[in-house]
């Protein structure tokens, strides 16, 4: 059976806002104009020397960071990341995770980002924290919110968004519908449901670094690793190791 994951599709307008910002790319004074505002903010605040358009190649990193951020917004919440519906688990995309499926190093990510920050199109909550408790720093993936004025600097409209949202929506109801209706089966076949419901149940904790023996991290990481890829088929290796804490957070 596929999963929700597998199933999912870039919604139509977030296509389209794509394709855009490739336009914008090539045209800079088309489309995304806080971008251009930006500029000029830093050069206020003597961040930058010249109102010149951005160079080429932060233009380049900007739209192949958008496009991976445009692929990855949930309609919803307006947050970046993946929703699995089977678990009701809601997967924010670490920096490093962007980057990799952008093909842009991290320092570049870095600044792209900055980018979007400085013209209010994208916002960020930072989730990591230090424990006093266990005195350890607890690595989580920043929450990050796009603004709608992203989409409507794109072109987009407020009713095409909402019907955006209904139509992702009844999807994911009807995905819902159908994947029950199956476990109620397998369930009534004396499939494995009730377990594999149970090991999936705490994928949230699989995601929050708690303190661990230093001997067993490893383990507890590599084990973490495979529910992720179990949860993701999708998922390469490299890619699920990217979504996790590094592994020294268990210590």
């Amino acid at each position: 059976m596929h999963t929700y994951i597998d199933q999912r599709k870039v919604p139509q307008i977030l296509a389209l806002a794509a394709n855009r910002v490739g336009e914008w790319y090539s045209h800079s004074w088309k489309w995304l104009s806080r971008l251009r505002v930006a500029v000029l903010m830093r050069v206020n605040l003597e961040k930058r020397l010249s109102t010149r358009t951005m160079r080429i190649d932060q233009r380049e990193a900007i739209l192949a960071l958008l496009k991976v951020v445009l692929s990855h917004l949930d309609l919803k919440t307006m947050q970046i990341g993946i929703y699995n519906p089977e678990t009701d688990v809601f997967t924010h995309l670490s920096l490093d995770y962007l980057a990799h499926k952008a093909g842009l190093s991290l320092r570049r990510t870095q600044r792209a980002m900055a980018w979007l920050y400085d013209a209010g199109y994208i916002i960020g909550y930072r989730q990591s924290h230090y424990d006093v408790e266990s005195d350890e720093f607890l690595y989580k993936p920043s929450i990050r919110k796009v603004a709608f004025t992203l989409l409507q600097d794109l072109g987009i409209t407020e009713l095409a968004y909402q019907r955006a949202r209904s139509k992702s929506r009844k999807h994911l109801e009807k995905f819902l519908s159908k994947f029950y209706k199956d476990k109620k089966e397998e369930s009534r076949a004396g499939g494995s449901f009730e377990a594999t419901r149970n090991i999936v149940s705490n994928i949230a904790n699989m995601l929050t670094p708690k303190a661990s023996q230093p001997e067993a991290s490893t383990k507890i990481y590599t084990e973490k690793i495979k529910r992720l890829m179990d949860l993701m088929p999708n998922l390469s290796f490299e890619e699920a190791k990217r979504m996790l804490p590094n592994p020294s957070t268990y210590n």
